[in-house]
């Protein structure tokens, strides 16, 4: 009898696992031997379902690991039935898994699920499977591009568990969708004025519905309660410029969208604004700060430091996720630029190529994550660059000189004025991190949305002309959305 559904394949994955393990015990009895798909002389893949009420292998409500698609129970099925099954084959029994023993076999091993979400499907199996054995066994988690991996670090000699994707969030293109915006801005008690377009007289809305639609995979849809509870007890902290405040805008009206009832307080202590649900213990912040490093006064004025980062680094300890971000200020001029000086060293410049110093900015930066960043009590990621639209040659409209008037996005996977150099300036950086951060490489998919911008509609209205930053609803949702399925 074909299974169809979630819950059934979940069974399917254990008895894969089983299979897998019986493998291991073969390979290890067989020194030298050679297994081929069958092993030893019982084909474990010829048999029948038999009812055996010592099954499942493991309760899924007690493994942390578990991802919500795969949790059938958690998510209201009524049957328990599928549950209580175990593959028997014809010829042979099936040893029993036994996590602790897989540990033994595999120790100071990795091993690795490479391919879609049915890989992934396996390895939350596995995992749980594990963990069930040594619930108490510690662990470690990480995150690098499209490579997840959790490590048992109790056994001697690590046993580290990999899943690894073929799918590349970033790379895709934009699609109409009449289910979005992922929420009403209107009902969102945090909007701040700037991104609210709509309120602010913007009278197209097309913009408004378009979902991005990676190439090789679908996005989970963002879920807010999902979210809150996922996090719970935690913090994240947005750290950057008004780009990370336009991101952790979003990420707020998203969360209340979800939960509109829940309680929540707000704070604000030197540029360090938080808003705190509650009832979930979960706080988001947002941490002012442009360049990264540190930016002091002294008797020369004010003075930009590239390589320290001792005063800023202060406020980014003890919180869970950290979210960066660095750009959008390093070409300003003139009134805005609000520094004097640039010390490296001992060496005082009164300016510098703005790229170079960019990169020195962030090889700072990166340092400090090699040698001061803890991941084993928090998680990091990087913005990315986020990109402006005052040159309409960039997109085949030369004679637009604004992103004013642009009413849909671009939809092709590609730009057609490639990538801003500060791109290649940050992943040279994040090259040399050592420890584990995700770029939330959001450059192309928001490049793709000239649209996208508030332009006359933002805080100055007609007298300024905004193509930086982002109009809520608008493109931080498919960011954090992004956020949401690496988190």
């Amino acid at each position: 009898m074909q299974r169809e559904n979630w819950g059934d394949k979940m069974s399917m994955l254990v008895l894969t696992l089983i299979f897998i393990y019986n493998f291991l015990v073969v390979f290890q009895q067989q020194a030298g031997a050679v297994t081929v798909v069958k092993g030893s002389k019982c084909d474990y893949f010829q048999g029948s379902w038999v009812a055996d009420k010592t099954y499942p292998l493991y309760n899924v409500s007690s493994c942390p690991f578990i991802e919500r698609e795969f949790n059938c129970q958690n998510n209201g099925r009524p049957d328990q039935l599928y549950l209580h099954y175990r593959w028997q084959p014809h010829a042979c029994n099936l040893q029993r898994f036994d996590g602790r023993d897989f540990l033994e076999k595999m120790r100071g091993k990795s091993i690795m699920f490479v391919g879609d979400s049915l890989s992934r499907n396996q390895w939350n199996s596995l995992v749980c499977l594990i963990h069930s054995a040594v619930p108490s066994a510690k662990y470690t988690t990480s995150l690098l591009g499209d490579v997840a991996t959790l490590t048992f670090t109790q056994q001697a000699g690590a046993v580290t568990v990999v899943k690894g994707s073929k799918c590349d969030y970033f790379q895709g293109s934009w699609v109409a969708d009449k289910t979005y915006p992922l929420y009403n801005v209107s009902s969102c008690p945090f909007i701040e004025r700037e991104f609210n377009c709509q309120n602010n007289g913007r009278p197209d809305q097309l913009y408004l519905h378009y979902r991005w639609q990676p190439h090789a995979c679908n996005l989970q849809r963002f879920d807010g309660r999902d979210f809150l509870e996922k996090m719970r007890g935690k913090s994240i902290m947005f750290v950057g410029d008004s780009l990370s405040r336009n991101q952790w805008n979003s990420l707020v009206c998203l969360i209340h969208s979800a939960v509109p009832s829940a309680k929540y307080t707000t704070s604000l202590l030197g540029d360090v604004a938080t808003l705190t649900f509650t009832e979930y213990g979960v706080k988001v912040m947002r941490d002012r700060n442009v360049f990264l490093v540190d930016l002091v006064r002294e008797k020369i004025g004010n003075v930009l430091i590239l390589d320290s980062v001792e005063q800023s680094s202060k406020l980014w300890n003890g919180i869970d996720v950290v979210v960066f971000n660095t750009w959008h200020w390093w070409n300003r001029r003139g009134p805005t630029q609000p520094w004097d000086y640039i010390r490296v060293g001992n060496k005082v410049y009164k300016d510098m190529d703005r790229l170079v110093a960019f990169g020195i900015a962030l090889n700072t930066w990166a340092n400090w994550m090699n040698t001061k960043f803890d991941p084993s009590k928090s998680k990091a990621f990087f913005q990315g660059i986020s990109p402006s639209h005052y040159n309409g040659t960039e997109w085949g409209e030369p004679k637009a000189k604004t992103c004013k008037g642009q009413t849909q996005p671009i939809l092709g996977p590609t730009y057609p004025g490639g990538m801003p150099p500060a791109l290649g300036v940050l992943k040279k950086a994040i090259a040399k991190i050592t420890r584990p951060i995700t770029l939330l490489d959001i450059t192309n998919l928001s490049l793709l949305r000239k649209d996208g911008h508030p332009s006359i509609y933002g805080l100055t209205g007609a007298q300024g002309m905004d193509c930086s930053h982002w109009c809520l609803a608008g493109v931080p949702d498919t960011w954090n959305q992004i956020f949401y399925n690496y988190l």
